[in-house]
């Protein structure tokens, strides 16, 4: 803890929004933790606010990091890859 001391609270939390809005282009999926601390409701709402055209999702009952274990979860997410899939000229990310 020693070593963090000298960083102010106010440099940690700068607004990154001119950086948010170069995603302008690219389909976006919002996703937040109902518990979590990480990403403010209002944040996450703004976002949404910014980017109306997102796919914004709220995951009840976890907190961070999300455990993605239910099928509504992994539905939203290859649901949300598919679309882009369908509608870019580029091939989804596949892991595995």
């Amino acid at each position: 803890m020693k070593r963090l001391e000298h960083i102010q609270s106010e440099d940690i939390f700068e607004s990154q929004w001119p950086m948010f809005s170069m995603l302008a282009h690219a389909p976006l999926l919002l996703m937040r933790t109902q518990l979590t601390d990480q990403l403010g409701r209002a944040t996450f709402d703004q976002m949404g606010s910014v980017r109306s055209d997102s796919v914004q999702v709220v995951i009840p009952g976890q907190g961070s990091p999300a455990m993605l274990t239910g099928p509504d979860e992994v539905g939203i997410i290859a649901d949300f890859i598919a679309h882009v899939a369908r509608h870019t000229r580029t091939s989804p990310i596949v892991c595995g």
